[in-house]
Parts: C-alpha cells; structure tokens; sequence
C-alpha cells in the first residue's frame, strides 16, 4: 500500500502523469507457492487514497485471481465453469454499482463490530469480502420484483428468500473456501432457528453471517426503499434490541449498540 505516491521514492516524476490519485495497491500473484506476477490498483474511482481496508479487500480478491489462474495453468478450469466464473465476476461489478452506498456505510459498521469483539485480522478481511459478496443473489432476482412500490406478495418475498443460493452459484468458481459460501448461504438465519434456508440458531449460524445480519438490517432500515421511507438511526437501533436473543445475536447486538 502507497498512500502518497509523490513522498514514495521509488517513484520517478516522469510516471506521475500515469495516476490520477496518490496512491496505490499492489499484491503478488502466488501460484504454487511463487510469486507469477503482480496485481496492481490504482486511480480509485472515488478518487480518494487506498487505505488499510481497501488493502483488506484486494488482499482476498488476489488470492482468488490467484486461485483461478493456477486452476487454468493446470488445466483444472472446465469451459463451463469458465463461463461461470466470468458470469460471477460480472455479477460482482454489477452488484459493486448497485450497491455501492450501501456497501461503504456496511462494511465500516462490520469492521468495527469485528474489531470491538477481538477478532483475527484474517477473520477481518474475510467479513470485509463477504460483506461485498453477501448479497450478489439478488443480482439474479427480477428487477420488477426489486423496484415494486406497493409492498411485496407472499409469492415476492418466497422468490427473494431464494436469493442466497445464486449467490453462491455465482461465487463458486471463485471461491476455494467453503467458508465462504457457509456465510452467504446463512446470512437470514435467525439466532432463535426461525430463519431461512436452513432453520441454523444461535451458534450453528457462522459467525460472520451472524454480523452481517444485524449490519443488513441496520442498512436497510435506515436507507428508502421503493415501497418505504428510510427510519431513523435511532429507531433503527431500537428494533435491533428489542430482536436480541430472536432474530439476533444478543453479543453482536451489544458491540454493534456500543459503535453507534
């Protein structure tokens, strides 16, 4: 991570012209063990500097390019799963548009949770991945359904609550670590079992999805929707406390009410 390229020596003033921002990211390709190459991001498209969650992110996007180019080299990449993998990285620019004011404001709210209750910096990175991801499903779902201003059908709500398992059609390719695809499958679980698709409580429920559900639901109160106003912060906080030890786990609840 460079944050300002122009107090970096190993810079040279004829390159600056190449960057329209002051800093930049660059990560090694290992494959097998040996560095094949290196990943470099640069010009941020909001135009601000690369900080230490950007780095997070592209730290475990690498490892997945990573992956996937040592998959080719071996010949281990079939054609279909080929075109899979290309309709899943299209599906995560897609969803990065979409959603990307929500993402900023969701990410830094898992970070923090995270940090507050002690986690690894590798558990770290890995709720800030699955916090871009966790969602992707939705991508699959009907615009119309999405956009309906009148509330939604009970047949609405069934197509959206499939929603988790095209996500992780979409990320498989991608994606090495069941771990992963755990988190995104569970991330509507309730902690008292009631949730979806699998009925999990309290502890069955992987971490990280347990976080990501107190954050979505956080997020999507306090943001409009077709069919509704956004609540307030406040009000928000409220009906997260009042489903501690139900819909919630009542120790996340607990750090996340302690950030904001």
């Amino acid at each position: 991570l460079i944050e300002d390229i122009e107090k970096e020596r190993g810079i040279r003033k004829k390159n600056a012209p190449q960057y329209n921002t002051k800093s930049l990211l660059c990560l090694p390709v290992v494959i097998n063990g040996k560095t094949a190459g290196v990943l470099s991001f640069n010009n941020k498209a909001s135009g601000e500097n690369f900080n230490k969650k950007d780095l997070y992110l592209a730290s475990v996007i690498t490892e997945r390019i990573s992956n996937m180019i040592g998959k080719v080299l071996k010949g281990d990449l079939r054609s279909e799963e080929y075109k899979l993998t290309v309709k899943g990285m299209e599906a995560l620019s897609n969803a990065e548009r979409v959603y990307k004011k929500k993402n900023g404001k969701l990410t830094d709210l898992v970070i923090e949770i995270m940090q507050s209750m002690r986690q690894s910096e590798d558990e770290i990175k890995l709720a800030l991945y699955a916090s871009r991801l966790y969602d992707l499903g939705l991508t699959q779902i009907d615009e119309s359904i999405l956009s309906k201003t009148n509330g939604l059908s009970d047949i609405d709500k069934k197509i959206i609550r499939t929603h988790p398992f095209p996500g992780v059609r979409l990320i498989d390719p991608l994606e090495p670590h069941e771990t992963v695809k755990k988190i995104i499958l569970h991330h509507h679980e309730r902690y008292d079992g009631s949730g979806y698709p699998d009925g999990l409580k309290g502890e069955e429920i992987p971490f990280i999805s347990r976080v990501l559900s107190v954050v979505d639901t956080y997020t999507a109160m306090t943001a409009d929707r077709p069919y509704r106003k956004a609540v307030s912060g406040k009000e928000a906080i409220e009906e997260i406390m009042a489903g501690s030890g139900t819909q919630f786990d009542p120790g996340i609840v607990d750090a996340f009410t302690q950030i904001t």
